[in-house]
């Protein structure tokens, strides 16, 4: 199981008052892109605090997002826009990061690609279009000019695995990886509960009626900012009847023969294999 989902590891406490020192990993952003060192084939790694500033010299600044339990910090910068790249450096998308890092380098960087996605969309107030400028003791934003703290927004989304005895409903997005089906899964609507949010999102999406609905885990999914909160749900009634805006296609699936499924690291193969255990121990 990892971290993502019921074992969070103690590696960090997110704070902005560590102290930074040269090896402290540093989470780039380049846009919405996160830079790593290295090439991909021979695990790529996140630069430290003295690449960053070899780099850029007097330009490099950077923000403390964490201390780390073995000393030291984690720091969030951002490039220049209009600079190239060093030699040996490239920029990520964050779902990449699933496949190219370890830990506990991938937790700090989806934790520090998350806040830097705050930092660029927040730069001025929401309620009076104030400058922003960093909280001196929290991990957010404070407008001088109407004194209102402004904290990273998560975006709750539900995700669903629908079963039928020995067989699940699998689905498709369009901007899946060819061959590769998902779970049921939407975002949680002003006014609604996560188990209101399931009822219905399976609805519009399946054509399905489900009950028993049972919270199984969560995971955070900053691309940029969803929390993902997984749940099982048992077929009641209905033909299934995808709604082809939202996906390609839906499908029932016997547990023995299941088609490419997501990457390990996300709910929705955790939540696959949780209930193909379930299932096999009879609970």
């Amino acid at each position: 199981m990892t971290y993502l989902l019921r074992d969070p590891l103690p590696e960090f406490r997110r704070t902005p008052l560590a102290v930074r020192s040269e090896a402290d990993p540093v989470i780039v952003m380049a846009g919405e892109k996160v830079l790593l060192i290295g090439p991909r084939s021979a695990q790529p790694a996140l630069p430290r605090w003295a690449d960053f500033a070899r780099e850029l010299g007097p330009q490099a600044e950077s923000r403390t997002v964490a201390s780390l339990s073995g000393g030291g910090s984690m720091q969030l910068a951002f490039w220049p826009e209009q600079q190239a790249l060093p030699a040996g450096w490239g920029a990520e998308r964050v779902r990449n990061l699933l496949f190219l890092l370890r830990e506990p380098e991938l937790q700090l960087a989806l934790l520090g690609q998350q806040y830097g996605h705050f930092l660029r969309t927040h730069r001025f107030c929401g309620a009076c279009g104030g400058a922003t400028m960093p909280h001196e003791k929290e991990l957010a934003q404070h407008c001088s000019a109407c004194k209102r703290d402004l904290y990273p927004q998560i975006a709750p989304c539900m995700i669903t695995l629908i079963h039928d005895g020995p067989r699940i409903v699998l689905t498709r997005a369009r901007h899946f990886p060819k061959g590769m089906y998902g779970l049921s899964a939407g975002f949680v609507e002003a006014g609604e509960s996560l188990e209101h949010c399931v009822l219905r999102e399976v609805r519009e999406e399946t054509a399905l009626e489900v009950k028993n609905v049972r919270y199984i885990a969560s995971q955070p999914w900053p691309m940029p900012s969803q929390l993902m909160v997984g749940f099982f749900a048992e077929y009641a009634a209905g033909e299934l009847t995808p709604d082809l805006e939202e996906l390609e296609e839906a499908a029932w699936f016997d547990l023995g023969s299941l088609p490419g499924l997501p990457p390990p690291m996300s709910i929705a193969k955790f939540l696959i294999d949780t209930y193909i255990e379930e299932f096999q121990r009879g609970a």
